[in-house]
């Protein structure tokens, strides 16, 4: 068994950076969003820490998503629903 840790790490790390691009971008796509997103990066430890845990270890990812099994799925889905609600607090207007 694999596990998660990798997939699960990648799947919070990409619904955090959508938050972002997504709060950055309500006004339009511009240039100057992704300096926002960096800055945002380098002053946020929390969002940098996943970011930097979201690319590490990737390449472990085809095994651990070939191997799931129902808790593993399972947990990764609490995993998402958790991080749903700044997503979607992300996207208002």
């Amino acid at each position: 068994m694999a596990g998660i840790k990798e997939t699960k790490e990648a799947v919070i790390g990409a619904i955090r950076v959508g938050a972002v691009i997504s709060s950055v971008t309500k006004d339009g796509v511009q240039f100057q969003d992704f300096g926002a997103v960096i800055a945002h990066y380098n002053s946020d430890p929390e969002f940098k820490k996943a970011v930097d845990e979201s690319y590490e270890g990737f390449e472990l990812i085809p095994a651990e998503v070939a191997d799931l099994d129902v808790k593993e799925i399972i947990e990764l889905a609490v995993s998402v629903m958790a991080e749903l609600p700044k997503l979607v607090e992300s996207m208002k207007a």
